[in-house]
Parts: structure tokens; sequence; C-alpha cells
């Protein structure tokens, strides 16, 4: 393959740098150029930009990793842009390669593409003996048809389109985020931050659902061979035997151990396990290469954990610099704004009129706390949503937390009205501003001072605490859970989308 300029679609993925760094290793590679692409290089969903990257390197080969890929809950509210943005990503390479005679295309599908109804293990002969499963349909019929158009392209054209489907795919350069991420990466940050806090870890489910899991490398090397030597158009299946199949209850164990993690390790029983067996064959690689050594996993975890802990400050956040510096930006206006409001309720306000607490007790013993109320109103506000959150700060990510802040200020808030209005209405009665020669004399009676810039403080500080609760609770759902992963096109890391949420 001297002179051969090798294309990889999502090559700062998971899959991705386990061949940059196969491939650094390997002499065959020194007569070849290897190109890795990001999303900043291109976007494949278009038709032009796709043919742009195709114009620029001029690929003999491609390797088709990207894709557009999220969790179950994201898979099962978007399957139509699912469906169409890896539809037409797969469309625009597989034409490319036809037009620019790339001499093989290797694309990454997924086991999800499978039959949910099945027996098992499954094999390569069984990908459309029916459905996949219906809550990531739209992913799964997309990188299903890339089965398909395989063999029309070949039919028609001649050129030769395969595909690998790997098993659940773990290592360095992962997406270790807790909420979205696949099994392995999750526990991983999980026990890391058990660890930190002096916690115990809890798992998610009973631990004994069986999975089968490739190390990133192995894939990687895989990958390789299929471009270099694999002549089928039919796909194949990567990963261990059914035999090195392992529980999830293991897989703690193991990233407990390789963590030197010393605390509990907690089954929460409550939540589900999902489906106990989805057992892959890898009958037709062992034809293939019957010798071939997978790393143990104990081995392969350890690593993945080493890397982790090394390069935690740089994966703990899972957005960009400009995402990130929003979030930092947000938080800090949060927290500052807080502290602001929350002095100029102790001291001269900055509007001009003095909202302290020699104003809200006032010399004759009075609680005037009407004037003041919206501005103490802010301060739960602020000063509780800035607690509440998990922002650039890393504060504790417990949902908990948000709706406990967003409560507390809440009561406090209506606590506030409460001696603002109520308690001096029924004890003194109203009266109005109109009633008074001067100033000095409202002091002077048992009454309640009203006025008409009343309701407005009144309606300032009921919707300070009912904005609170809101702004609470809609940010830890719309600013945290749709994470940058799966708003982009990121490298196609092959575990089944149904799992990223499973016994965690």
């Amino acid at each position: 393959m001297a002179a051969s300029v090798i294309l990889v679609t999502g090559g700062t993925g998971l899959v991705g740098k386990g061949i940059q760094k196969v491939i650094a290793e390997d002499d065959l590679a020194k007569n070849e150029k290897w190109v890795f692409l990001s999303s900043k290089d291109g976007d494949l969903v278009d038709r032009k930009s796709t043919e742009a990257v195709f114009e620029k390197y001029k690929p003999t080969h491609v390797i088709h990793l990207a894709a557009r890929v999220g969790g179950l809950f994201h898979n099962m509210a978007k399957k139509v842009e699912f469906y169409r943005e890896n539809t037409l990503m797969n469309d625009n390479i597989m034409e490319c390669c036809r037009i620019y005679g790339v001499k093989k295309l290797v694309s990454c599908l997924s086991t999800c593409i499978f039959p949910d109804k099945t027996t098992y293990p499954i094999d390569e002969t069984m990908l459309h003996n029916g459905p996949p499963h219906n809550s990531n349909l739209g992913y799964s019929m997309a990188k299903r048809m890339v089965d398909t158009m395989n063999h029309c392209y070949h039919e028609q054209y001649g050129v030769q389109f395969t595909s690998l489907i790997p098993t659940n795919v773990y290592g360095p350069h992962d997406n270790f985020n807790i909420d979205d991420g696949h099994v392995i990466p999750g526990l991983i940050h999980k026990c890391y931050l058990a660890k930190q806090q002096n916690k115990d870890m809890v798992l998610w489910g009973s631990g004994t659902p069986m999975r089968q899991f490739i190390f990133s490398e192995d894939l990687a090397r895989l990958t390789v061979w299929v471009l270099r030597e694999y002549k089928e158009i039919e796909p194949i299946i990567l990963s261990v035997g059914e035999e090195d199949e392992v529980s999830i209850a293991d897989v703690a164990k193991m990233i407990c151990e390789a963590m030197d993690f010393k605390g509990n390790l907690i089954h929460d029983t409550t939540k589900a396990d999902g489906q106990f067996k989805k057992t892959a064959s890898n009958t037709k690689l062992r034809s293939y290469k019957p010798d071939y050594k997978f790393k143990p996993i104990a081995e392969g975890i350890k690593e993945a954990v080493d890397w982790f802990v090394a390069n935690y400050d740089e994966r703990s956040s899972s957005c960009d610099d400009a995402f990130c510096a929003a979030q930092t930006l947000r938080q800090t206006v949060i927290t500052f704004g807080g502290i602001f409001f929350f002095l100029n309720g102790l001291y001269n306000g900055i509007p001009g009129k003095a909202i302290s607490f020699g104003y809200v007790l006032d010399p004759h013993g009075r609680v005037q706390f009407t004037d003041s109320a919206p501005y103490y109103g802010t301060v739960c506000f602020m000063t509780g949503t800035a607690m509440g959150l998990r922002g650039a700060w890393n504060l504790p990510r417990d949902r908990f937390v948000s709706l406990f802040w967003a409560c507390f200020c809440m009561c406090l808030g209506a606590w506030t009205l409460g001696l603002a209005i109520w308690i001096p209405m029924l004890l003194d009665g109203v009266a109005s501003y109109d009633s008074f020669d001067n100033p000095d004399e409202m002091y002077s009676q048992k009454t309640f001072a009203w006025s008409s810039n009343h309701l407005f403080q009144i309606f300032g500080a009921c919707t300070l605490s009912v904005g609170t609760f809101l702004f609470a609770t809609l940010d830890d759902v719309l600013w945290w859970y749709p994470t940058k992963e799966t708003q982009t096109l990121t490298a196609q890391s092959s575990d089944e989308d149904i799992e990223n949420i499973e016994s965690k």
C-alpha cells in the first residue's frame, strides 16, 4: 500500500486515537499518509464540505468512524435528526469515495443495528432479520443502511466498500461524562469522584448483566487489518469471544481495584438492569485471525483508569473552550450578582435609596419589609441559583442540590412577603400615605403604610421567588443534560446507545 493516503473521519475520538497509536508502531504505516479528521475539518453532513475534504486530501482509502451519536433519551427524542444526519453523512462519504476513486472504504457500525427480537449469540448473517430496538430506531436504521449500500455500490460500480461491527469499546480518550458516557468510562469517573470525596461508590442495578468489552487499541489494530486484508463486502463483528463476557459488577470491582478505591461498592437495585445479555459471536473473526490475543479486560481497565486520572482536569469538562468560557461567565455573574445584591441590602443601595437593616427596622421598632422585599428576593434568587448549580467551578453534581436551593429560596421569599404584607395587615389594618401629614407621622401610628409603589415591590418579590424555582430547575435540565457530545458530530465509539445509561 505504498503511497496510500488513508483518511479517517472521526479521527480524534476513542477509536481514532487508538488507530493513531497503532500506526505509530507499524512499519507499514511509514510508507502511508494518514489523515485524522475532526468535526473542525469539515461538516460531513454537507455535500460541498465533504467534497472539499476529498479534494484537499485525495484519499486512496477511507476509514469512516464519524457519526452523530447520543444517549438513550436523546436518541428517543431526535429520531429524525439521528436518521437524517447519519444518512446524509454516510451518503456523502460513500458517493465521494466513488467519485474520487477511493480503493477501499471501511465504515464502523454498532451492535445496536441488530434486530431487537433475536437469538443469541448474534452474528453477521442476522443483521437484517428484523427491526432494531425502537428507542434508537433512527440511528440504527441509518447505520444498518450502510451495509445495504455497501452491497449496492459493489454490485453497480465494483467498488470495495465494507463495514465492521464492534461490541462495547473502552480505553483512553473516551467520553468519561457520567450522564451520557458509556458503561466503563462512566464507572471510572464515578469511582474517581467517590474516592476524592471519601464516599461509597453506587452502582446502578444488580450488576448481573453480561457484556463483551473490546479495548480501543485492539479495535484499532483490527480496523487497520480490515482495511488492508479483509476482502469481503459482508460486515465483520470485531469482538472478544463469548467466553470473555463479564458482568457489570465484575467490571466495577476491576475499576475499584485499578483506582485503589477502598470504599464500599453499593448496588442500587431500584435501578433497572437493562438487557441481561447481548452476546455477539466472533467466529468469523477467528476464522481469519485464530491466534489474535485481545488485551485482558483487567489490564485494559487499568490503562483507562491511569489515563483518566492523569488527564482528569482536561477530560472532566465535556465542552470546548468557548462553551466553558460562557459557562464560567454565567456562573461568575450569578455568584457576584448575589454578593452585590446582598451588600446592597446591608448598606446604602446603589439605586440611591437606603435599603439597609436600619431602614427595615425603623427607630420605632416597626418592621417595614415591603420596601426591601424585592432586594432580598433578589438575594435569594442570585445566591440560591449560584449555590444550586454545577457550573465551570465543578460544584457537586446532584439534581437535588438545585431543587433544594430553589425550594429554600422560594420559601424564604414567601416568608419575606408574609412579614411584609399579611402580618401588618392583620394586626394594624391598612392605611394610605395620604392619611399622614408627613412621613414621620407614619411611624407613630399602628398602621401599615400602603402605597401603589408597594404593589410593584410585592410583584417583584413574588416574581423573584417563583423565578428562583423555575430558573434553578430549568437550568438543571437545559444547561447540563444536553452536553456538547449529544449536540455535535463526534467520533463513533460504537457502544450501544441503549447502554449509555445502564448499570452505572
